[in-house]
């Protein structure tokens, strides 16, 4: 069958969900621990992550999810996920493969990314805001490469909180507590040989059990333990979409074993650009993947948060902090990947043809 027929019979066989209220469950947000990696300034990251990347987003998206989703067993995979999980490893394994870098090229990546805080002042001024954060990267495989963030003008989660930010400024504490925002600032950041990571997965093995198995010992990436946090390591390695085509068709045939994962259906990402909703839960934090339909491209990630979050936490010195802060239903962090995997020639270089 050729790539063409594939594609059609994939969006003809998937049906279309029916729209439903998003999840109400009421459930306490974790949030994960700091990477340790090069950056601007100091933000939360995922420890999964090897490549520091911007953190993401927090605006209320509704979702389109089916009213009816089959759960399967308790603890066993949700067959509706697996059956979608195995519908996107028929067709990686027939799409053409993608470019590998060689020594010398660069991985192109340009993402947008936002998250939401509650910012404290040491007098206890307190305001709300998400950040928006645009950022390319250029990444060698030796670990060098360029990186040039775009830092977006805030929103502000309520007039009241647009209000205390400006008194704050004005009234010239910000200056007592020695604290700046990078809002409509950009900056530029290069790195030498091994300051930055790189993952190489032209070694690993094909085979779905060989290579879930170093997924799930943490072999590749580390992680804390769970069928949960298969899955995330797992979304990473799929974003990696220089990996040959008998890999990322493992890496989805892989993924439709593990349980918990729950197919959410149709939606959008930041840019309007259609997708397909798979999720994990763990210990309150809801991990939504949106993939491409057509391809199983990875194009947005985001963490949802189902109860307000807005936990106070004190800072080592006492002074003014920023503290993760979302409202229930809306989505703490967000990345959406606008180019991803593209090979270029220096770290000037931008694609000609980017996807």
């Amino acid at each position: 069958m050729n790539e063409g027929a594939l594609l059609e019979r994939f969006r003809s066989e998937l049906a279309e969900p029916d729209q439903a209220t998003i999840d109400t469950a009421r459930v306490r947000f974790r949030r994960a621990p700091d990477a340790e990696a090069p950056s601007p300034r100091p933000r939360r990251r995922r420890a999964r992550w090897i490549v520091p990347v911007a953190v993401a987003a927090a605006v209320v998206l509704a979702l389109v999810v089916p009213a009816l989703v089959p759960l399967g067993r308790p603890g066993g995979p949700d067959p509706a996920a697996a059956d979608l999980l195995r519908r996107f490893s028929t067709l990686a394994a027939h799409l053409p493969a993608e470019p590998a870098p060689k020594p010398g090229q660069y991985v192109y990546s340009r993402t947008l990314m936002t998250e939401s805080f509650l910012f404290v002042s040491s007098a206890g001024v307190r305001f709300a805001y998400t950040e928006p954060v645009t950022s390319t990267r250029w990444l060698g495989l030796d670990g060098s490469g360029r990186d040039v963030q775009v830092w977006g003008e805030p929103t502000f989660a309520s007039p009241a909180d647009r209000l205390a930010y400006d008194g704050y400024v004005s009234s010239g504490a910000s200056k007592d507590d020695k604290q700046s925002f990078e809002w409509g600032t950009t900056t530029v950041e290069r790195y030498g040989p091994g300051q930055l990571g790189w993952r190489d997965t032209s070694q690993l093995p094909t085979d779905p059990a060989s290579l879930g198995k170093m997924i799930s010992d943490r072999q590749i990436v580390d992680g804390p333990n769970g069928d949960w946090e298969s899955f995330v390591l797992a979304a990473d390695l799929l974003r990696d979409s220089y990996a040959r085509p008998d890999l990322r068709s493992a890496l989805f045939t892989y993924m439709a074993t593990l349980p918990g994962i729950e197919l959410l259906g149709s939606t959008r990402d930041a840019t309007g650009r259609p997708g397909i909703v798979l999720a994990s839960t763990h210990d309150g934090s809801r991990y939504e993947v949106v993939f491409d339909r057509s391809t199983g491209k990875v194009l947005e990630e985001r963490d949802v948060v189902l109860t307000d979050d807005g936990a106070e936490r004190v800072s080592q010195n006492g002074g003014p902090g920023e503290y993760g802060y979302a409202r229930a239903g809306s989505v703490f962090y967000r990345t959406t990947y606008l180019v991803s995997g593209a090979v270029v020639d220096s770290t000037s270089d931008v694609p000609s043809n980017p996807s």
